[in-house]
């Protein structure tokens, strides 16, 4: 039988074990649309390239675009989304977020032997807000609130993928409230991951004089709207007096269509300022785009607990404390907006709450606050929370983020342990930028942002990721995208916009520090970088230069090389990207040429203690390589299948040129082949899935496949990959040949 396949971006996978594909660039999108004439010609799933057990349910529609969730058997893959973009007609525009592939090879089964309830308490114990002693103690089990279990697919940054309860609940606590996010191991009961959910506007600064005077809603602003007179209701918001408490809380009510309340700590009508402020947060999001920031009534928490500095959202509603010495009552239009907009980001893009991502969550609130401000006041200061200190200073100056001396303003200052309210710096100065530039306003960098968190990130989006997303909401509305481009390389962000969107290929990121030119022969070390971090060199290399090679090498975590010459690669744009696990990689040249070499290692999950090196001959001018020839290469040694393990064959070929056009012989020996995966790995680590698990009960395979390698060097080492996805049945590699 003789089978035509083609290495392509979306059948990149790893033989052993599941692989997140990023579909934001524009290489993934062009082999979308290759590989359908219509956006109805095929399933969403189909479309970007799952594989049967998987489907793509719809999560969100919005009018030209819709985000699904994936689904592996029925259970959600958590964190990111696919977001599919139609033209005008229904056809296929293009496509961004993440896709997950071959789940199968880490989660065979989805039924969990461990239960819900259990992982519940197992993730309660491990916060200290439940254990045997605690829940015997009268009351303070009603301290425990809002408690959601779901059976997912969770995502470890090792890019493992387990069946996984999603653990959440809001507790109150002796240490202040906590909303923990906690993932725990389906079948042996392991606490994968934890994290603090709860978001806040964190407080720093100093103390001080009061800044503003009395003002009355009807006289100085509009009166704001209620349902009726003697509440403070309407449709979209509910203010509640919590009444120095941290639970509960009642309906504002009062006498008439006045309400004078009492002063709290320097505040004159903390009541009024929270139903007011509620209004015209949703008032933004109508004049934005038409829709409500929240698909429920939002409740305004006020009077929370007893001198709390601070106000948070809980995934249903805002709790402001009145302050003490530092703070006014919490109750102000930018940091309403601020915590409101978390809501909207957890029904949309739902960027998790660290790293890169969570910088990003709370950039996104803060430049809410703003547009709030601007679209009340036709105005906005760019500093968050201005208002409400009682002294001189903002929570986070938008305009210069490293005034507060902590937080960023560029990407190469982020590290991974970085309090997400500090990195959120980066992409706060980016919105300034933007807001800021001739031809642009407060209120219309939102409707970009806005646009990019409902329409192109997902969870994970590394800034670069974030950042293609915002190029394609400009584009999408017919804005500037070189302006907005602009703003993101002024902050180390660098993102490319879609084809035929305008924009220019951004420059290399600034050198990190201490140098980033590479010298012959001489290995750079010890090299760390966060989740989605960039370190970027350089290396000039001179004519005649032969035998040129970039290599990775050593330490911990997963980084992964890009090497470009002439210009600085990206994660969709090089010349060499191996794109294998771990840290041992390499980008042989086959012909160098005489000029500068850009190399980025990218942290596709936390690194250290990796060594670089690039190394060429210097020769003078070499003659010119040989053409390729043809030849077969054949190992005929037996390799062992063997229930649930990934088996490799390996053939060394010593041919130079590019790959073309190549036909690869199998013959295997196994008892019932329909289990077999068969994967061809280039020795540039691009790999073809040959023959996925078919089914049938048919024995032993003798087949020939052609695959389309051009633009992959054949030198190198091949490898035949067999994964046996079932048990009971054996075999092995009888033998295998490739064919130039």
């Amino acid at each position: 039988m003789l089978s035509a396949v083609a290495l392509g971006v979306l059948s990149i996978a790893s033989a052993s074990a599941a692989t997140k594909s990023y579909l934001g660039d524009d290489y993934s999108n062009n082999t979308i649309q290759a590989n359908s004439a219509s956006f109805s010609a095929a399933s969403p799933a189909q479309l970007v390239g799952l594989q049967s057990e998987n489907d793509l349910r719809v999560l969100r529609e919005y009018g030209d675009a819709t985000r699904y969730s994936q689904y592996y058997k029925g259970v959600r893959v958590d964190g990111d989304t696919v977001i599919i973009h139609r033209n005008g007609d229904g056809s296929f525009k293009r496509a961004s977020g993440f896709a997950v592939s071959d789940i199968a090879m880490d989660v065979p089964s989805v039924i969990p032997s461990i239960s819900a309830k259990t992982a519940m308490v197992t993730a309660m114990e491990s916060q200290g807000v439940m254990s045997h002693s605690f829940v015997r103690k009268p009351g303070l089990e009603s301290n425990i609130r809002n408690q959601k279990s779901e059976l997912v697919i969770y995502m470890g940054q090792d890019g493992t993928a387990t069946l996984a309860h999603r653990i959440e609940f809001f507790a109150e606590t002796p240490k202040g409230p906590t909303r923990p996010l906690i993932y725990i191991d389906a079948q042996n009961g392991e606490i994968l991951s934890s994290m603090e959910n709860l978001q806040t506007a964190t407080i720093t600064g100093p103390g001080g004089n009061q800044k503003t005077g009395l003002y009355n809603y009807g006289t100085q602003f509009p009166a704001y709207n209620v349902s009726t007179c003697g509440s403070l209701s309407n449709a979209n918001v509910r203010t509640l007096n919590m009444n120095h408490k941290s639970t509960g809380g009642t309906l504002v009510t009062f006498s008439g269509c006045s309400y004078d309340p009492a002063d709290v700590n320097g505040a004159f009508g903390v009541e009024n300022d929270a139903q007011a402020f509620g209004n015209a947060i949703f008032g933004l999001y109508q004049d934005i785009d038409g829709t409500s920031p929240l698909t429920f009534q939002m409740e305004m928490r006020v009077h929370y607990n007893t001198n709390y500095e601070n106000a948070f959202w809980d995934g249903t509603g805002m709790s402001f404390g009145d302050g003490a010495t530092t703070f006014y009552p919490l109750v102000s239009l930018d940091v309403s907006a601020h915590e409101v907009s978390h809501g909207v980001t957890s029904q949309n893009s739902n960027l998790t709450y660290s790293g890169q991502s969570g910088g990003l969550n709370e950039a996104f609130s803060d430049m809410a606050g703003e547009a709030a401000e601007y679209f009340q006041n036709g105005s906005n200061d760019w500093l968050v929370g201005e208002q409400i200190f009682k002294g001189t200073g903002a929570l986070r100056y938008m305009n210069n983020p490293t005034q507060d001396g902590r937080s960023i303003d560029h990407a190469s200052n982020f590290t991974s342990t970085m309090d997400v309210h500090l990195s959120s710096g980066v992409y706060n100065k980016a919105y300034y930028l933007l807001g800021t530039t001739a031809g642009w306003t407060t209120r219309k960098a939102f409707q970009v942002y806005l646009k990019a968190n409902k329409t192109y990130w997902s969870a994970n989006d590394t800034w670069n990721q974030s950042g293609n997303g915002v190029l394609a909401a400009a584009c999408d509305f017919g804005f500037n995208v070189a302006d907005v481009q602009a703003t993101l390389v002024a902050v180390g962000i660098t993102s490319t916009a879609p084809s035929g969107c305008g924009g220019t290929t951004p420059p290399p990121p600034p050198p990190p520090t201490g140098g980033n030119v590479l010298t012959n022969g001489v290995a750079v070390t010890g090299l760390a970088a966060a989740t989605g971090a960039d370190l970027n060199y350089t290396m000039v290399v001179p004519a005649g230069a032969t035998d040129l090679s970039f290599n990775l090498s050593g330490g911990t975590g997963d980084a992964d090389m890009y090497v470009k010459f002439g210009s600085a690669p990206t994660t969709s744009s090089y010349d060499c990207r191996p794109y294998v696990s771990g840290n041992t990689e390499s980008c042989p040249i086959t012909t160098a040429q005489a000029g500068t070499y850009y190399v980025m290692v990218h942290g596709y999950a936390a690194f250290s203690g990796v060594n670089l090196v690039g190394a060429y001959t210097d020769g003078g001018t070499p003659p010119p390589p040989p053409p390729p020839t043809g030849g077969t290469y054949t190992n005929s040694t037996n390799v062992s299948i063997n229930d649930r393990k990934t088996s490799t064959s390996s053939i060394a070929v010593d041919r130079t040129g590019d790959s073309g056009t190549v036909s690869v012989s199998i013959d295997i020996i196994h008892t019932y082949v329909g289990d077999l995966k068969i994967t061809l790995v280039a020795p540039s680590g691009a790999s073809i899935v040959l023959r996925n698990r078919t089914g049938g009960s048919a024995n032993d395979i003798h087949d020939t496949y052609s695959v389309n390698a051009s633009g992959t060097a054949s030198n190198g080492t091949w490898k035949l990959k067999v994964y046996d996805a079932a048990r009971g049945d054996v075999g092995y590699i009888d033998s295998w040949s490739i064919t130039f």
